[in-house]
């Protein structure tokens, strides 16, 4: 259950200058006399005690020597009316950004946001807008749609019509665990010669294999994050660079077993390494096909660190028909897990898509919002 925030919303405050002029009467003390002893001038008081003037930090020292009230009292008041007609504000902007407001894709990605926890539930309406605002950092809903085009890149395929509410909602998320993950700069060096432990970990027990690929990747100056698909999404990973010595990748683990993850990933890691800094990769589910040349460098690239082609070769000449047996056999002299190799195979046409899916492992997400778990590894 989503917990919300409980806000204190006030439909009406006082100004802070009506209590002024409650307190002078009382002490039988005209504006003209307030404004000698506070060595301010009278149009300066009127203002104040009308609201159009802010009771300013030296104003409300001067009135508590003046009315023996505490400026404390006086500031806190004066911040406490101030953020009402802020808000006030506020909410006449969000009539004027109605329309965007409640457009239904809009609406419907930010109820898959607050089910994924990436925004708390909040009571008010403006509550939630400013929760939305800040997720998006954005000052208001007339900077939304232009920011939209951020989250239309480049697909691997046309063969689904994602949502751009939502591929954008959760290339943010994606932003906002990164900025938790302290990286080294980057360092194409590095991550070259990291590769082949990363690609050591597709061996180990799923449960084990985030922290120390995230690690990996940290030290080579990437940030590597596992967020949720959101609905309408349809992708797999996405690759960009948050800063000139920070690359993001952000996997979705959409099929949430372990051939897709690897392939998915070293397609990503293909992106950081073989092109452009200035560009953001958006990867969909198919498998790249007639879909341009840097998303099929991308696809070589993944599948040539998984399995050299001279292995593969090797492996079709002799094994043509490959059963259960020769796929273990083979994943083990090459060091690589056989669920990845099934998952190769499959790609390939060589095997049928639902021969040897016994030796995938599954994923599935833990309690917290990024943590990767395996369904049925026994071993």
């Amino acid at each position: 259950m989503i917990n919300s925030r409980h806000e204190y919303n006030p439909s009406v405050v006082v100004p802070p200058g009506l209590t002024i002029a409650e307190t002078i009467d009382a002490l039988g003390i005209s504006q003209g006399e307030l404004a000698a002893r506070l060595g301010m001038s009278l149009p300066t008081v009127n203002k104040i005690i009308n609201g159009k003037a802010p009771i300013l930090p030296e104003t409300a020292l001067g009135l508590e020597r003046v009315l023996g009230i505490a400026a404390t009292f006086w500031n806190r008041y004066e911040a406490a009316y101030r953020d009402f007609l802020l808000r006030q504000e506020e909410a006449e902007k969000l009539d004027d950004e109605r329309s965007i407001w409640n457009s239904k894709p809009l609406r419907t990605v930010i109820e898959a946001m607050i089910k994924a926890k990436m925004i708390p539930l909040r009571e008010s309406e403006l509550g939630l807008r400013e929760e939305v605002l800040r997720f998006f950092g954005i000052a208001s809903f007339k900077q939304y749609q232009p920011m939209l085009a951020v989250a239309e890149g480049r697909y691997r395929s046309a063969a689904f019509e994602a949502d751009p509410h939502a591929i954008h909602a959760w290339l943010r998320q994606g932003e906002w665990i990164a900025k938790g993950i302290e990286t080294k700069p980057y360092s194409a060096s590095k991550l070259r010669a990291s590769i082949s432990k990363m690609r050591d970990l597709t061996v180990r027990k799923a449960d084990a294999i985030q922290s120390d690929l995230v690690k990996l990747c940290a030290d080579c100056g990437v940030a590597l994050v596992f967020v949720p698909e959101l609905s309408g999404t349809h992708l797999y990973g996405a690759a960009r660079w948050l800063t000139p010595t920070k690359a993001l990748v952000q996997l979705s683990l959409r099929d949430m077993t372990n051939d897709q993850l690897w392939f998915s990933f070293f397609h990503e890691i293909g992106h950081i390494l073989l092109h452009s800094k200035k560009a953001s990769f958006i990867d969909s589910p198919e498998d790249g096909s007639g879909s341009g040349e840097i998303e099929r460098e991308a696809d070589l690239f993944a599948s040539e660190t998984l399995i050299k082609p001279e292995q593969l070769s090797r492996f079709l000449v002799d094994h043509p028909r490959p059963i259960v047996e020769d796929i273990q056999r083979f994943a083990a002299r090459i060091n690589l897990h056989e669920g990845v190799v099934v998952g190769r195979l499959q790609a390939l046409g060589v095997v049928d898509t639902r021969f040897a899916n016994e030796l995938k492992v599954t994923f599935h997400w833990s309690g917290r919002a990024q943590g990767l778990r395996s369904a049925n590894e026994t071993n």
